[in-house]
């Protein structure tokens, strides 16, 4: 939170519960909201002081904007399921796929677009999906390599150089699925908003 939010979170306090912050407090609170945009601190203490009759303490602020760790685990889970519902939309084995970091390094993991494309075609996919979904939830809780989440070449493209060469002299671009996984915010990951990219 900026200062500002910061202020605006001690006068409602005050004006609320009579609430007074030592300097050590403030900057207790400061510290620990640090993460947190002055909109949803504001947000989130309308939310404690509607269910609360006492004065709320920073840690009932953090749970009213990020949950509890089930609430946060939860979230994973239908996040990484939203990812292979995902997965099973758009890859593609004749095209280049860039479907974002989280979808692309899960499917690196699995052996790559042939692998995974073939388990589809021979309906043995139903098999490896509990896998992929799990695979998926520790990329989105660790975050991806540049090179884990980097985009995927299918065989029938790496294996032609006249396929890729062809492209070339004609002076476009390989086919591509340009489909990226759009995460959602998962608070308390390490790897940030959605499980980013990491160095």
């Amino acid at each position: 939170m900026t200062p500002d939010g910061l202020s605006k979170l001690v006068t409602i306090l005050a004006e609320e519960h009579g609430v007074e912050f030592t300097p050590a407090r403030l900057q207790t609170w400061a510290a620990v909201l640090a993460d947190v945009s002055d909109d949803q601190g504001v947000a989130a203490l309308y939310r404690v002081l509607r269910t609360s009759p006492y004065p709320p303490k920073v840690a009932d602020l953090v749970r009213a904007i990020h949950g509890t760790p089930a609430d946060q685990e939860r979230l994973l889970d239908e996040e990484a399921e939203r990812a292979i519902t995902h997965l099973e939309a758009h890859l593609c084995d004749y095209r280049i796929n860039r479907l974002g970091p989280i979808v692309n390094a899960t499917i690196r993991a699995l052996g790559g677009i042939d692998v995974v494309t073939g388990l589809m075609a021979a309906d043995r996919w139903r098999f490896q999906r509990t896998v992929a979904v799990k695979l998926a939830r520790a990329y989105l809780r660790r975050g991806v390599t540049v090179e884990e989440g980097a985009e995927l070449v299918p065989a029938v493209l790496l294996s032609s150089s006249y396929a890729l060469a062809r492209y070339a002299v004609e002076g476009h671009p390989p086919p591509v699925v340009e489909q990226p996984f759009q995460t959602h915010r998962l608070p308390a990951l390490s790897a940030g908003p959605g499980g980013g990219e990491t160095e």
